[in-house]
């Protein structure tokens, strides 16, 4: 059996293989153990794929690998407050051994140094183990799904169009630039879209963008944007875009109308927002993140962590909500200047108070189950659909993508204001 702690937990050691209770697989890098500032142990873990957890909540499985016992039987290990799950069965599998190198030391890296754990020196068998390291895996892990896919699919229109039009079988990172500059400039004069209608100008140069992309993936070497390979093609681009653009194209006919505050006068007069039932103070909360902290899209707003947003006071105790962004489509992270020089912030309007920020943040925070309102919660969340049978208006569910993006169409459907492009 396994040797437990003085919390009933199994002991867990530097280089024991774990599985994440959401089915990644990896290995404890360091250990920080419970003090002052925390009431549990904190993990560094590396998964498979090379991407590190520095984050000091995580739950996870124990793979045992004690002589003679059982493979099927998993033990469970939790570094937070979280309710245990049941365990996960996976089999035996040994300890590894992960090396830090320099800038990786457990004191760089937040956690304590203890007198009587050597750092293991990297031999020839870890630099070895470095060739099987997937690097590819990790960056295509944390490319925008977005446009990882927006760039698949064009990428594969066009290696279609090279194969059935031109036979040409060839990859277009295995053809020399100079024969694919002119493969380029035909498949651009003669592009259409599925229907085989002409793209919006907008649509070319994203084209080309998505090209440059997986050219760029694939360790290529030469840009169609910067090579002076690809110099007709840019031009022939170009030509497309001002011959589109003279046939009509890029009038953006499907704009949708921007929302006037008569609209939203009209949407809380119809019931469409407010505080009355919890759709209407989801859509609410929602509607004025929108607002007053510049949400662009779905995927920002379902990306938002319950934590990203606090209650404060000012100097003359003016209350506010205040939203500290992690990353968004405008600021990914990679560039670490890239970020607001004061957070957004929402001040409270007690004269008005069905449309104050900070009132609607504070109802909607007393409407969450306690225990779904830390900080790495999702911030919007699934109304509960008996409210008869529970005072708590929400549920520990995420709202669904589908139904984030559909908020401002079905109430302005339902206010009878149709608003275009939906």
């Amino acid at each position: 059996m396994a040797e437990l702690d003085e919390d009933g937990l199994p002991v867990v050691s530097v280089g024991d293989i774990i599985r994440l209770v959401g089915g990644q697989r990896g290995a404890i890098k360091a250990i920080s153990k419970k003090g002052e500032q925390f009431g549990f142990d904190r993990y560094q873990i590396q998964l498979d794929s090379g991407h590190i957890l520095t984050e000091p909540r995580y739950k996870f499985d124990v793979v045992p690998s004690c002589p003679g016992q059982d493979p099927s039987i998993t033990t469970t290990q939790s570094s937070s407050f979280l309710n245990t799950s049941k365990s996960l069965t996976m089999p035996v599998s040994s300890k590894l051994t992960f090396c830090m190198s320099k800038t990786q030391t457990p004191s760089s890296l937040g956690l304590p140094v203890h007198e009587n754990e050597d750092t293991p020196d990297i031999t020839s068998d870890d630099r070895d183990s470095l060739d099987d390291f997937d690097v590819a895996g990790f960056i295509d892990q944390e490319v925008n799904k977005n446009t990882r896919k927006k760039t698949d699919s064009d990428v594969n229109n066009l290696h279609r169009y090279l194969q059935n039009r031109l036979n040409e079988k060839r990859q277009i990172q295995q053809i020399p630039p100079q024969h694919l500059n002119k493969l380029l400039c035909i498949y651009f004069m003669n592009v259409r879209n599925q229907k085989g209608e002409e793209y919006e100008p907008s649509s070319i140069r994203g084209i080309q963008c998505s090209i440059d992309r997986y050219l760029k993936t694939k360790d290529y070497g030469k840009q169609l944007a910067s090579s002076i390979e690809f110099k007709k093609v840019m031009e022939v681009i170009r030509c497309k875009q001002k011959k589109l653009k003279r046939e009509g194209k890029g009038n953006q006919p499907k704009k949708a109308e921007a929302i006037s505050d008569t609209d939203i006068d009209k949407l809380y007069k119809t019931g469409q927002l407010g505080t009355k039932n919890p759709e209407t103070l989801l859509r609410t909360v929602w509607l004025l993140n929108t607002v007053h902290f510049g949400m662009r899209g779905v995927t920002e707003h379902r990306d938002m962590k319950w934590g990203d947003v606090k209650l404060c006071r000012d100097t003359e105790n003016h209350e506010y909500i205040e939203f500290n962004e992690s990353q968004t489509k405008t600021r990914p992270g990679s560039n670490p200047k890239n970020v607001r020089a004061v957070p957004p912030r929402a001040w409270a309007t007690p004269e008005n108070p069905t449309r104050c920020p900070v009132a609607n943040y504070k109802m909607y925070k007393s409407r969450r189950p306690p225990t779904y309102c830390n900080t790495d919660d999702p911030f919007y969340i699934a109304t509960n659909t008996n409210t008869e049978k529970s005072n708590k208006w929400y549920k520990c569910q995420p709202v669904g993508v589908n139904k984030l993006g559909s908020f401002m169409r079905n109430m302005a459907e339902n206010a009878g204001k149709h608003i275009l492009g939906q």
